[in-house]
């Protein structure tokens, strides 16, 4: 009687200090992967950012006129005129008919 009782103390003691430790090392493993993460998506803000940067750099009105401008005869573009242009009512129209 006398080993039995500090034995269920002993076993469940190492028991608990088994389980403590295995979470301790899968919350490092996981603080890892979770820093690693958090780096991978700041990065991809950053490359966002400079992309969105670069895409309203090269989408500027006046470049991209200068660059219609200068391969006018490449695009083969044609000139609009006013009578091109439709009414907003003129679509509420066909799509009324049932023509969209």
């Amino acid at each position: 009687m006398r080993l039995i009782f500090p034995l269920f103390l002993i076993v469940p003691t190492v028991l608990l200090l088994w389980w403590s430790t295995s979470v301790k090392y899968d919350t490092r493993q996981l603080r890892r992967e979770l820093t690693t993460i958090n780096r991978q998506i700041d990065d991809t803000k950053l490359a966002l950012g400079l992309l969105q940067a670069e895409w309203s750099y090269l989408n500027r009105p006046e470049r991209l006129q200068q660059l219609a401008f200068d391969h006018y005869e490449q695009l083969k573009l044609l000139t609009l005129t006013k009578n091109e242009f439709s009414s907003l009512n003129r679509f509420s129209e066909l799509q009324d008919r049932g023509l969209e």
